[in-house]
């Protein structure tokens, strides 16, 4: 369990203690599906990262965002655990 939080520590170290943390969606068993993280509030709430695991609770995929657009490291893997794909977006691309 710990490599799953290690990612999470970083980034809310990184961005402070004005990050947020928002699980949209759960797998049927429970485990996390989908995880928003947000820095900010209200009308200035800004998307920093979106997280997804498989079923199995394993990542599934990271994002980075800026400006609520792609921008940063993006990282995907395969259900069972390999790195399918890594590369950065800027602005979207």
């Amino acid at each position: 369990m710990k490599r799953y939080f290690i990612p999470l520590i970083i980034i809310t170290v990184v961005y402070g203690q004005d990050t947020k943390q928002v699980i949209t969606e759960r797998h049927d068993n429970r485990n996390k599906k989908l995880v928003f993280e947000y820095k900010g509030e209200g009308i200035d709430e800004e998307l920093v990262a979106k997280y997804g695991f498989y079923e199995n609770g394993l990542k599934e995929f990271v994002e980075e965002y800026k400006n609520n657009l792609k921008d940063g490291l993006n990282k995907k893997w395969y259900k069972n655990g390999q790195k399918k794909i890594e590369g950065n977006y800027k602005n979207n691309k």
